[in-house]
């Protein structure tokens, strides 16, 4: 979903996870902790068998991150050469971008489509416990207001919501906020201040 208002040249996006879950999806089935996605129980460690490292989930979490904004630019302008085609579609597929042992590429291409059903779930959840698409035009205003800290200081900016056992908000400047909650107690205010805290702390770097 994305934000903006017609006279400003900021917008805003707001994505449930997506491709960024996926990770934190494997991270947690197999149990390795990565800070600050270091407060889930222990999983299988299947993944670790087969060589994944704190360095290499870090590597990849941060290069679907890149991905994913580099698409999102592609879309935006409406660019379709055949090299913009396959970095969308690259984005798209995670278990692609995997930078360590072919065999863990292997298995992420396996697991991907058990992690769709659960993507599918989270959205839905997301929206029946936000109730983020019945927002008024008035509490749309309101809640732009409160982000006016973001507005010429900021890129446009994207938000990443993720299901973890952990509420935690984790900025990747410049432009880039992870918001991770437990999908128990994912509510609406609880979420519009995580994003209001998160891109304020991001146009003050």
């Amino acid at each position: 979903m994305l934000l903006k208002l017609l006279r400003s040249p900021w917008s805003l996006s707001l994505d449930t996870g997506g491709q960024i879950g996926f990770c934190l999806w494997v991270l947690q089935l197999d149990g390795l902790r990565v800070a600050p996605y270091d407060r889930h129980p222990d999983g299988n460690g299947s993944l670790r068998a087969l060589g994944m490292t704190e360095e290499s989930w870090r590597a990849w979490h941060d290069r679907m991150l890149s991905l994913a904004e580099a698409a999102s630019a592609i879309i935006h302008a409406r660019e379709w050469s055949p090299a913009a085609r396959e970095l969308v579609l690259t984005a798209g597929l995670p278990y692609r971008n995997w930078p360590g042992d072919p065999a863990v590429a292997t298995r992420l291409a396996e697991l991907y489509p058990r992690y769709e059903p659960a993507r599918s779930n989270w959205q839905r959840h997301f929206h029946d416990a936000t109730g983020v698409l019945r927002h008024t035009p008035r509490q749309g205003r309101h809640w732009w207001r409160q982000l006016s800290a973001a507005h010429g200081a900021l890129p446009p900016a994207r938000v990443y919501l993720v299901d973890y056992p952990v509420p935690l908000s984790v900025p990747h400047p410049p432009n880039t906020l992870v918001i991770a909650t437990p999908f128990a107690t994912l509510d609406w205010p609880t979420y519009a201040q995580s994003v209001v805290a998160g891109i304020r702390q991001l146009a003050a770097v």
